[in-house]
């Protein structure tokens, strides 16, 4: 029996449709939780969890910055068709910002 893979937290939205196409094709054993950072994003994880059924699992997830521009009841609706619903988090490295407690370095 052939082992099965699991990436259980892929940005598979950041891959071309040709990569994509060669990951799902050189790995036939290959499931993917596919999350999201923003609605574009997830409507894209979406399209390809239908592409991809039983393989492809979509995971809803917004980092904060990313719903400035849409109105919070709109994402909600996008999520509502997700199967799973992912962290909402913020970055602190990334954006230079401290943990309550943490010192500067």
């Amino acid at each position: 029996m052939e082992p099965i893979y699991y990436d259980i937290h892929c940005h598979l939205a950041e891959f071309a449709d040709n990569e994509i196409e060669q990951m799902m094709t050189s790995m036939p054993n290959l499931k993917v939780v596919a999350v999201s950072d923003d609605i574009r994003s997830l409507n894209r994880v979406l399209d390809l969890a239908s592409r991809y059924q039983g393989r492809v699992f979509p995971c809803a997830g917004f980092h904060p910055w990313s719903l400035k521009d849409h109105q919070l009841e709109e994402a909600w609706q996008v999520i509502r068709l997700a199967e799973r619903a992912g962290v909402v988090c913020i970055n602190y490295r990334v954006h230079g910002l401290r943990r309550s407690g943490e010192q500067e370095e």
